[in-house]
């Protein structure tokens, strides 16, 4: 069953204050890109250190595990 509404609001006939509204959205979304842009390189770069930080305990361990013998 496929109903067609229409509503008309007169402050929202004007091309222009849609086009603004529009304007600001994709801006707002550009904005919100770029945030998420930079909590993934965030993240990236956290994830390195954490990377770095298990390769050095692994490096310990092993050092640990030779004075053992």
């Amino acid at each position: 069953m496929v109903v067609n509404h229409e509503l008309t609001v007169g402050s929202l006939r004007s091309t222009g204050s849609a086009a603004t509204v529009d304007g600001t959205l994709g801006t707002v979304g550009g904005n919100l890109g770029t945030v998420g842009g930079n909590l993934g390189t965030l993240g990236e770069k956290l994830g390195t250190v954490g990377e770095k930080l298990g390769t050095l305990g692994g490096k310990l361990g092993t050092v640990g595990e030779r004075r053992r013998h």
